[in-house]
């Protein structure tokens, strides 16, 4: 779709890449500023430790209303961190960064380290697994023990899925986790050496 503006509306583009649209944007513009639209609201596209600087200063941003609903409501939750503006923001993110400590973070480190152990251990040799399937899986059980959260371990392929399809497939059509890997999965044997 073509708007006055001169620049083509990527809503459609963004539901069937999802968070591989702006990258593909921008490998195609050839640019790391991409001026569009989305949902017919203009968007600008950034990229680099700069284009991340001027995004979280607060003269530059405005949070709430930025967001769709289904997005909203699929992925961050409606009154989340990414969706306030002023000292409502600065609260909420200081609470968040109030937990990455440099304890913290071992802690998390150690949990998914351990995690990892575990999952490499239950491989049977010579036989091929999926890595972004195992990494998903050792990622979410070491993050749930670090959080305390309690998951058994037999419902933890399930949730790491899930938590897959919420992340991956967010913003695009049609059911969630369809494609989202964007290619063939990586496959190694156990024991072999890539």
């Amino acid at each position: 779709m073509r708007l006055q503006s001169g620049f083509a509306d990527q809503s459609l583009q963004v539901m069937v890449e999802g968070y591989g649209w702006m990258p593909n944007l921008r490998r195609r513009t050839g640019r790391d500023v991409v001026r569009t639209r989305v949902m017919g609201q203009r968007a600008v596209g950034l990229c680099g430790p700069q284009a991340a600087q001027f995004f979280y200063d607060e003269k530059h941003v405005q949070r709430h209303g930025a967001i769709p609903s289904p997005v909203l409501s699929t992925l961050f939750g409606h009154g989340a961190v990414h969706t306030l503006d002023g000292d409502a923001h600065r609260s909420r993110k200081s609470f968040f960064l109030s937990v990455v400590t440099p304890e913290s973070i071992a802690s998390l480190v150690q949990c998914v380290a351990a995690a990892w152990e575990d999952t490499v251990i239950g491989w049977p040799p010579g036989r091929e697994v999926v890595l972004f399937d195992e990494a998903s899986r050792a990622l979410t059980a070491g993050v749930r023990r670090w959080a305390g959260l309690p998951v058994e371990t037999h419902e933890v392929k399930d949730l790491a899925a899930d938590l897959v399809a919420m992340v991956d497939g967010f913003a695009t059509a049609g059911p969630l986790g369809i494609g989202v890997h964007g290619g063939p999965a990586t496959v190694v044997k156990p024991g072999s050496r890539r």
